[in-house]
């Protein structure tokens, strides 16, 4: 925790601060707390159109038919995660499409060396493009949206069918999320 004489140096420090100066620089750093989007707060981030995501909402509500409150918060839920995942899909696809052209380039400017190469696996291509950390947290991102999104199905669903006064079973498979910490399993008492 800062002093409050620390405090006091970082207000005046601010004060002197300008940011960004140039038109380039201001539309570089209106991007610095977007990394990748998928845990957005807004749904429609920049390169998506907006009459796309109201279209494809637009087309779930009518599938999924919420009547009540809850109903249509879980199906806005499910929405908008069903809307991050088409994204993160795109994502992955750019992230191939990329490594495959990088992979190409190489290949050209050099083809005596790559002729003496094993062939890579595209997965290694991509894990070597990016370093491996951020596919593998965008596939962490995905699959929590994912896990997301069939829950809220699942309680849509149950209501629903509570609400057309069916017996609504109890469900069939139960969610269970384990945190481990870094040291290992949980020691017994």
């Amino acid at each position: 925790m800062a002093s409050h004489k620390q405090n006091r140096a970082n207000r005046r420090n601010a004060l002197a601060s300008t940011g960004p100066r140039t038109l380039a620089g201001k539309r570089k750093v209106s991007r610095n707390a977007l990394k990748h989007g998928l845990l957005a707060k807004d749904l429609v981030i920049r390169g998506e159109s907006r009459a796309d995501w109201e279209a494809f909402r637009d087309d779930l509500l009518e599938d999924l038919a919420p009547q009540r409150p809850l109903e249509r918060l879980l199906a806005d839920h499910l929405v908008a995660s069903a809307w991050r995942l088409r994204r993160a899909a795109r994502y992955e696809k750019e992230i191939l499409e990329r490594s495959h052209r990088q992979e190409q380039f190489e290949r050209e400017a050099d083809p005596e060396w790559f002729a003496d190469q094993p062939e890579l696996s595209m997965a290694d291509s991509v894990l070597d493009c990016f370093g491996g950390g951020t596919y593998s947290k965008m596939v962490r991102y995905e699959a929590f949206i994912q896990r997301s999104m069939y829950r809220a199905l699942d309680a849509l669903q149950r209501l629903q069918a509570d609400r057309a006064g069916r017996l609504v079973p109890p469900p069939l498979a139960v969610v269970v999320d384990v945190e481990v910490e870094a040291t290992g399993p949980p020691q017994e008492a």
